[in-house]
């Protein structure tokens, strides 16, 4: 094995007078330890001193020093001794594989002894001499894994694998080798693989597993996964402490007042719910990894970091739930030290948050535009969702109540949101893209930090769609028939596809209902719009309301559901254009709603364009032609398209052609 020397593994001992000094006048010698190499069963160390002397030392199994007081200076020389000219390098074997220990070492000058200095380490381990660890560290590792071919591998806290499977983690998250390699693993690094560059994360003190299973070209396992388990060092303990002073405990806060004492350089405080620490420590890595997660939280932005004096409210806490405020003190040496401080909140005091909701149509827009103002006084979280009338009656028939509804398909406010939401003017939402006409439920939520939830609901009917002078034209009595569609277009994958003389309808309307309403806004309908390959979807109301009871329940939704469908709009002078709109769907009786709209391809942006249609001057040949925009759609040139929840499944990259076939 290779020797490393790990620099973090450097421990000084103070100067001072040892117990075994016969002279308390007298300068005791200075020691320091440092890890040179670490293999399976054997360990050598630096030692470096002031003096010409003697040295004598103890190793101790980790394990076997819990509750066991430091040995003395003295009786170290009774174990192991040498002589040591300011320096020397000691070789320890006859170790345990992969076995944690603690060296003890004391120099000697006549009749002065040092203080008794102390390294951990851990010897190396192998499985089946396919993994190997050696110069484990706290901060780094070395492992080498010998294996043919290709295989994933991965280095990780062992509790990871408490929420993965060995096969799941590796397959998700691990790096692929190739032969017999040995790798450095050290914190802070990165290591670059053939599938991607991975952070290298070690964390000092707690167990550690090297995982690796062989795997094909394709990266599929094809082999038993191999493991090797072990324990990073800790790092160097310390006696600095940071005294905390809580008060203020109310139901859902608490003061936090820290002083550092003599020696801390800096400390760390993160409040947490007691069962959060208490997992940690007894599932997940011990006080180590406690001390790890304290510090990652101060990073996350989630804790605090402090040098001296400080004073902080945390806010954010449950009612009559028990907490630990989780200190740990760092000394000049590098030493950590963690500290966990016990309180209790207070009872909830059952306040319950004032919620005012007010919905109203837009000015500008009343048949899709909706206004929602919400005002509270002491929000911590807040929901909103504002569905159909008739959504809401279907959610009702399975059982489901306010709660469940705005669980299921609610948005969350966001931090800024609530804090709008609690002023005097409350926060105001524009919900746009609704269907003129139907009438709405607007059900709001919100709770309080003591977790008490208010919901309230209001409803509101949107104008029917604005009313348009008649327009009197021979193309409303020639133009519906069958009709075949051909145009180029880029599928999900933007690779090019053609839509090829497939046969679809244009029509007055689907029934008596349609046929009125289209007419009065001067519009023909064109049923089984092909967007992809194979038949056109088309389903009509009568057929959605046939098939499923629950549009046979809320016939509205039929009406604005049903399609494939797109719409040719008549003006003055015979204008014929299609009109796009994020209100009204292609359709919608799959999982979300699809919808017809422009779309500028090469800036990826949609805008609700009207497309001009060309028509033939024998009547029986419609093209559809791009839209170029002005200001109103940022200057693009729009070609229809079909999105589904923002995505592209399809845009025209031509001219849309349709010609009568009777």
């Amino acid at each position: 094995m290779r020797g490393v020397v790990c620099g973090a593994l450097l421990l000084s001992a103070a100067v001072a007078c040892s117990d075994d000094n016969d002279d308390p006048g007298a300068a005791a010698p200075e020691i320091t330890l440092e890890s040179v190499s670490t293999g399976q069963t054997e360990f050598s160390f630096r030692l470096r001193t002031n003096v010409d002397g003697a040295y004598g030392y103890q190793v101790v199994k980790r394990t076997q020093t819990d509750g066991m007081e430091k040995p003395d200076a003295a009786s170290l020389f009774d174990e192991h001794a040498g002589t040591v000219n300011k320096e020397t390098t000691v070789a320890v074997t006859g170790l345990e594989t992969g076995c944690s220990y603690v060296l003890y070492a004391a120099v000697k000058a006549g009749t002065l002894y040092s203080e008794v200095a102390e390294l951990a380490f851990t010897t190396g381990a192998n499985s089946s001499e396919v993994i190997e660890v050696s110069d484990i560290g706290s901060d780094r590792f070395t492992f080498s894994i010998r294996c043919e071919g290709p295989y994933f591998f991965a280095a990780i806290p062992t509790a990871t694998l408490n929420t993965y499977t060995i096969e799941e983690y590796l397959t998700e998250a691990g790096c692929i080798g190739r032969g017999e390699a040995e790798y450095d693993w050290v914190d802070g690094g990165e290591f670059s693989a053939e599938n991607g560059t991975f952070p290298m994360k070690v964390i000092a003190g707690v167990p550690y597993v090297i995982l690796m299973a062989p795997c094909d070209a394709s990266y599929n396992i094809t082999g038993e996964p191999q493991r090797l388990d072990f324990e990073t060092l800790p790092r160097q303990g310390s006696g600095a402490e940071v005294e905390v002073e809580l008060t203020e405990i109310a139901s859902t806060s608490v003061k936090v007042g820290t002083s550092p004492g003599e020696g801390v350089a800096e400390y760390y405080v993160y409040v947490r719910d007691k069962e959060w620490y208490t997992n940690i420590i007894e599932n997940n890595g011990g006080e180590a990894m406690a001390i790890h997660m304290i510090k990652y939280a101060t990073d996350a932005g989630l804790g605090r970091k402090y040098e001296a004096v400080a004073s902080e409210v945390w806010e954010g806490l449950k009612p009559s739930k028990e907490y630990y405020c989780g200190v740990v003190s760092v000394d000049f040496s590098g030493g950590e030290n963690l500290q966990l401080v016990p309180f209790t909140t207070e009872e909830s005091s059952g306040r319950v948050p004032l919620l005012e909701v007010e919905a109203r149509k837009s000015d500008t827009n009343p048949s899709e535009t909706l206004n929602l103002r919400i005002r509270s006084d002491i929000a911590y979280l807040g929901r909103y969702a504002v569905l159909a009338a008739a959504e809401v009656k279907d959610y009702e028939a399975q059982g489901k109540g306010d709660k469940e509804i705005i669980s299921d398909v609610g948005t969350d406010l966001n931090i800024q949101e609530i804090e709008q939401v609690n002023t005097a003017e409350g926060y105001d939402i524009e919900v746009e893209f609704l269907y003129p006409g139907m009438e709405y439920v607007c059900i709001v939520a919100v709770r309080s930090l003591e977790d008490v939830e208010v919901y309230k609901r209001v409803t509101v009917r949107m104008d029917d769609w604005p009313s348009e002078a008649r327009v009197e034209s021979e193309l409303f009595d020639v133009l519906p028939g069958t009709w075949t569609i051909s145009y180029s277009y880029l599928d999900y994958n933007d690779m090019p596809q053609e839509i090829k003389d497939v046969e679809v309808k244009i029509e007055a309307g689907v029934d008596d209902k349609t046929c009125k309403e289209y007419r009065a806004r001067n519009m023909l309908v064109l049923t089984g719009y092909p967007f992809q390959g194979g038949e056109p979807l088309y389903y009509s109301p009568a057929d959605l309301m046939r098939e499923s009871s629950y549009y046979s329940a809320a016939p509205e939704l039929a009406y604005r559901d049903y399609g494939a469908k797109i719409f040719f709009h008549i003006g003055e002078g015979d204008e014929v254009t299609v009109p796009s709109s994020k209100s009204v769907y292609l359709y919608n009786w799959g999982d979300r709603p699809l919808l017809f709209v422009g779309m500028d391809y090469d800036k990826y942006q949609l805008a609700p364009a009207s497309f001009p249609v060309e028509v033939s001057s024998d009547r029986r040949t419609l093209t559809i032609k791009q839209y170029v925009s002005g200001a109103e759609f940022e200057y693009g040139v729009y070609r229809p398209s079909v999105v589904e929840d923002g995505v592209k499944l399809n845009v025209a990259v031509s001219d849309i052609v349709l010609r009568k076939v009777d």
